[in-house]
């Protein structure tokens, strides 16, 4: 395929199309390669060829469409490989598991759960580094804790006194 031929010839929808059919399984193969799971590996997948659309207009053609494109899912690979293993190594799905073992959770509650959880971990991350390190401390002793301790946690009334830099 070249891409400069093709990317001028038809349409956006079609090209992605294209793309999707030459390219999914080797995208798919590549993420696996990193993050070691079938179906994690299929989403990101999906986010490579939604990337893909979104930054179509963009693409100059100085390389392949497929090294392109294995390029956003090595970046988005190790971006998600980044976000599961904080700064204080808690991965993402220790911190679901003792809620997860308990309970009756569908595994459409599951991944939503564990997007919300890497959502909140990119907040955190996102904060000034005082800020960061005490709200993953306080992660890691969460992590910790069995579920019977965390409910009988009670919010605490003392003020916290912050000082400014």
């Amino acid at each position: 395929m070249n891409p400069v031929q093709l990317k001028g010839c038809i349409k956006k929808e079609e090209l992605l199309e294209l793309l999707m059919n030459e390219f999914s399984q080797d995208i798919k193969g590549l993420c696996y390669s990193f993050i070691k799971d079938w179906g994690i590996s299929e989403d990101i997948t999906q986010e490579v060829f939604s990337t893909c659309y979104k930054k179509m207009d963009d693409f100059r053609g100085d390389s392949s469409y497929k090294t392109w494109l294995a390029k956003i899912a090595v970046n988005k690979c190790k971006d998600l490989l980044k976000i599961r293993k904080n700064s204080f190594g808690i991965p993402v799905d220790d911190l679901l598991k003792t809620e997860l073992i308990q309970s009756d959770i569908s595994i459409e509650n599951i991944l939503i759960k564990k997007e919300e959880l890497i959502y909140l971990l990119k907040q955190i991350h996102s904060l000034p580094e005082k800020y960061k390190v005490i709200l993953l401390l306080l992660l890691s002793r969460i992590k910790n804790m069995g579920n019977s301790k965390i409910n009988r946690i009670e919010p605490r009334n003392d003020k916290i006194k912050t000082t400014t830099s």
